[in-house]
């Protein structure tokens, strides 16, 4: 399936995350997110930029696209993966009391968002009150090496052997 082929899918994705945030949707923040959905790789704001311009005829500048990225993380529906300094869709919708753990391999950078279970949830957000905090983020991040990345690794090392 080409890129062109499922934008419409990611479009009404983002369009109904968005909606649901209370907050406004433009079609701008609606094309920003349906970028990202696009991928199960993050993405820099130059990255996004450039997959952006090349998919909609309407082009954007990186300062746009920081201004939306800042607004959809706000709206709980993107997130800044602090280990890569990249942004990532939120594929499930966020709630309070709720932490995602996104695992991401550190050689293809592919990423996927699990939801934490309430066993290690309710300690955590425990533990991060004891210790007079708030505003963390609802996120955990996680790196090793993917399946398909392990498999080629494998690969190499029976070749040299």
């Amino acid at each position: 399936m080409t890129v062109a082929k499922r934008t419409p899918k990611y479009v009404a994705k983002a369009r109904s995350l968005i909606e649901s945030s209370a907050n406004k949707p433009t079609v701008k923040r609606c094309n920003v997110l349906a970028v990202l959905l696009s991928t199960t790789k993050p993405l820099s704001a130059y990255e996004l930029t450039d997959r952006y311009n090349k998919r909609y005829t309407e082009s954007i500048i990186a300062a746009s696209v920081y201004r939306i990225l800042d607004w959809l993380t706000q709206a709980g529906v993107a997130y800044r993966l602090n280990i890569l300094n990249k942004f990532i869709a939120c594929q499930q919708r966020p709630s309070t009391q709720q932490l995602s753990i996104f695992i991401v391999c550190k050689n293809c950078q592919k990423t996927i968002q699990k939801r934490a279970p309430n066993t290690l949830v309710h300690p955590i957000y425990e533990r991060v009150s004891e210790a007079n905090y708030c505003d963390i983020l609802p996120h955990i991040e996680l790196t090793g090496v993917c399946e398909q990345c392990a498999h080629i690794s494998h690969q190499k090392e029976n070749v040299i052997e």
